[in-house]
């Protein structure tokens, strides 16, 4: 009496082998675009808060630039004395470095009450269009300075930015921010800034 054996085939054995590899590639491939997905994700929501932060910063700053009290910068007040310090050129808020077109600061005078002047200095500096630019923000308060005392150190507001352009145009500000995304991305943000006309 023969013996039945029981099994799967050679050819059975290579089906269900193909079957299992297109699974767990097919699986391992949807895991791989999940992954690429999230990170993303996580690039643009970073992004996002960080310009928003830095617009909405900059643009607070900018709408006081140039509102003064008769802060008394002298002994005896007198308003002859004391406007030629105290008046705030509006042309000399946004600078531009002449050696290189990528740099820029921005220079903001106000008054936050009859008692305080405060001096708000943002400086952005990029070595050249393939490096990364950084973004750093000062605050001196001058008591009842002047608008050209020197301000504080910097402080760090964002880095690894790709492109940081302002442009001025009457009352107008235009800020255009680039930063780089996962996957080789970009992302680009722009800003309008209407400040009040000195």
């Amino acid at each position: 009496m023969k013996m039945k054996l029981n099994g799967f085939s050679l050819v059975e054995l290579i089906i269900s082998i193909a079957i299992i590899t297109m699974v767990i590639a097919g699986a391992l491939f949807a895991f791989q675009i999940m992954q690429q997905n999230t990170s993303s994700g996580i690039a643009i929501s970073k992004a996002n808060e960080i310009s928003e932060h830095i617009f909405d910063n900059i643009e607070r700053d900018l709408k006081q630039t140039g509102i003064f009290y008769n802060i008394d910068t002298t002994s005896g007040y007198d308003e002859t004395l004391v406007n030629p310090d105290n008046n705030y050129d509006p042309d000399l808020v946004y600078v531009v470095d002449e050696t290189n077109d990528l740099n820029w600061t921005i220079n903001i005078c106000y008054d936050l009450n009859d008692q305080e002047r405060v001096i708000i200095l943002y400086e952005y500096i990029q070595e050249n269009e393939y490096e990364d630019g950084a973004l750093t923000r000062s605050k001196t308060n001058v008591g009842n300075g002047t608008c050209t005392d020197t301000t504080n150190s910097q402080e760090p507001v964002a880095s690894a930015l790709l492109a940081f352009l302002i442009t001025k145009s009457d009352s107008k500000f235009t800020l255009d921010l680039s930063f780089p995304g996962a996957q080789d991305k970009t992302y680009d943000y722009k800003k309008i800034i209407s400040v009040p006309q000195l």
